[in-house]
């Protein structure tokens, strides 16, 4: 009987969860999948693909210092649903067109259009066209006046985003960079060799004059228009021979060098300029190349190119930093006190170039230039900054295609993933070695919150880390209204707010172009949020820059705090007394001609 009555019992207490969980009440999101769903998985149509999507795609980085690619899908490529949750395709984005001229300055652009085809959204248009990215280059002089594999419609193009800067001769100019240096880093002084104009030096008593040195006429490459001096009768017939007027520079000639092999050798450093919206970087690839001398170095036989002038055309093979270095008197050299020092060089490589007035060219709204800059390392551990070229060629070893290769791929991608990619919010953005604001641009009131020790910057969430993942997790919306798990459902593209090592929030932008923030509680003030929207704003610009119909983005109106953002960044209300803001870069027209006095490079 006690047995009997304890089943029933039993079984009353099972029906009553039946009904008690039949009963459960179900509180619909705005995107159709109900809450109590979402939490037990119990998901149809394209909320259950976005999450089978979100279990396949775990984010791994390489090596980001050496700019190698980002791989956004351990399968190697995106699906549909991705693509959506990039923000990418259909109503929530766009494709990504790009075009490539030139290829003739020693670099392999089958790698650039590798790298470009593994993010599938990236499309090759013809030059003729308005694209999102374009790179074009020379690739080097037939003579003084004509450009090798150049398409003169490079110049007329306009793109988002272009590979090549205006304004760089006080970078290139050898006395302009010296004298910004002297000026504005007095730290970097002892990197430059004392330098003349012809005008000054002319006005020198040879008394006054430590000799030997090396002249150089201005605005030549490989190795041309140089000559070595040891007295002023040398030099005005080198003056002659070189047929110089105030178009060359004189500078001390640095004794001592590192060798290889007995021979003279000098490093070739790539710096990489960035500008978008007001905003200047400066980056540093991190492999450098060797440059030879022909013969073996010595004190003396100043006349004698082959032995004092190193370059790349006595390059037969690949030499390694600092391994294949000569020892020093028979001992090992100090390679911690050149490093030191070569690495302070770069420093103030990097914040001269942010220093000066380099900027993009008006058919483009940001664009990147890649200088090569020649250093002397020495036996007494101080380097030397020797010149900085502004369409420097890339070559290495003649006819070696797998270095070649190699090398492209390694370079490019140390391109794409500090300029073109995080320019699009495709990629977290690098720290650079330098940066600075400009006379103009949208980003320049938020500088200080973009830039600095205490930089706040954007990362898209699928290039984030686990931890950085479960740090967005334990932030809400105001009101808790919407969680990161809300958004990562829903299909919006989702960028978490990095400052430091820390995550301090994140931005949604939906599928109907709804922007919503999240920020933690210590970090909520309308400066940090309001440059973050303002930074997304700019990516999308980007992104949208060769559509006709403008993309729009909205801020629904729903408290003070968002109001003011809006309201600062130009958003109005619409019909629906919702702020919206059209998304639409200025052209000047495609078959607007223009004429620039230095397009260079890659």
């Amino acid at each position: 009987m006690y047995i009997l009555l304890f089943i029933l019992f039993i079984l009353l207490i099972l029906i009553i969860a039946y009904i008690i969980s039949g009963l459960k009440p179900y509180k619909f999101n705005r995107y159709g999948s109900s809450e109590s769903a979402v939490r037990e998985g119990k998901m149809t149509g394209a909320t259950r693909d976005r999450r089978d999507a979100k279990r396949i795609v775990e984010p791994t980085m390489q090596d980001r210092s050496r700019g190698n690619s980002i791989e956004f899908h351990r399968h190697g490529k995106f699906n549909e649903v991705e693509f959506v949750r990039a923000g990418m395709t259909g109503k929530f984005g766009t494709n990504l067109s790009y075009t490539i001229s030139g290829e003739g300055n020693g670099l392999d652009y089958s790698q650039l259009r590798k790298l470009l085809s593994q993010k599938e959204y990236f499309i090759e248009r013809p030059i003729t066209e308005n694209v999102t990215v374009s790179f074009g280059s020379y690739g080097g002089f037939k003579n003084e006046h004509r450009k090798l594999n150049f398409d003169p419609d490079f110049f007329k193009q306009h793109a988002a985003i272009k590979n090549v800067l205006d304004r760089h001769n006080s970078i290139v100019k050898k006395l302009l960079l010296f004298k910004t240096i002297k000026y504005l880093i007095p730290l970097g002084n002892q990197f430059i060799p004392k330098t003349y104009t012809t005008e000054e030096f002319d006005a020198l008593s040879d008394a006054a004059i430590k000799y030997p040195l090396i002249v150089k006429k201005d605005n030549t490459c490989k190795q041309t228009g140089i000559k070595i001096v040891t007295s002023k009768e040398e030099y005005y017939a080198a003056k002659k021979e070189l047929k110089l007027h105030n178009d060359a520079v004189i500078s001390e000639y640095i004794t001592k060098p590192l060798t290889i092999g007995g021979i003279k050798m000098h490093l070739r450093v790539y710096l990489l300029v960035s500008v978008k919206s007001g905003i200047i970087k400066s980056f540093i690839f991190d492999e450098y190349k060797i440059y030879l001398a022909e013969a073996p170095y010595k004190e003396g036989d100043w006349l004698n190119p082959k032995i004092h002038i190193s370059g790349v055309n006595q390059n037969t093979k690949i030499y390694k930093w600092p391994d294949d270095l000569d020892r020093v008197n028979g001992e090992q050299i100090n390679i911690d006190v050149i490093n030191y020092s070569l690495e302070e060089c770069k420093r103030v490589l990097a914040m001269a170039v942010v220093s000066t007035n380099t900027d993009k060219y008006s058919e483009s709204d940001g664009g990147y230039h890649l200088y090569g800059i020649d250093i002397l390392p020495t036996q007494t551990g101080q380097v030397y900054i020797l010149e900085v070229n502004h369409h420097p060629g890339f070559g290495w070893v003649t006819a070696n295609k797998e270095v070649t290769q190699s090398f492209s791929y390694t370079f490019f991608s140390f391109i794409l993933n500090n300029t073109v990619f995080p320019m699009l919010g495709l990629t977290r953005p690098e720290p650079p070695y330098a940066e600075n604001t400009m006379a103009s641009g949208s980003l320049i009131p938020f500088a200080k919150v973009l830039i600095g020790e205490n930089r706040c910057i954007l990362i898209p969430h699928l290039t984030a880390t686990k931890d950085e993942i479960a740090s967005a997790h334990k932030i809400n919306f105001f009101k808790k209204i919407y969680s990161f798990e809300h958004f990562m459902e829903s299909g919006a593209e989702l960028y978490l707010i990095g400052s430091g090592t820390i995550i301090i929030g994140y931005i949604a932008l939906d599928q109907d172009g709804y922007i919503s923030i999240a920020v933690m509680e210590d970090y909520q003030n309308r400066g940090i949020a309001t440059a973050m929207i303002a930074q997304l704003l700019d990516i999308y610009m980007a992104r949208h820059y060769t559509e006709k119909i403008p993309y729009i983005v909205k801020i629904k109106k729903e408290n003070t705090f968002m109001n003011l953002i809006a309201t600062r960044l130009h958003f109005v209300l619409n019909s629906n007394n919702e702020y919206e803001r059209p998304l639409k870069m200025p052209h000047i027209g495609t078959n607007t001609h223009i004429t620039h006095s230095g397009h260079k490079l890659t």
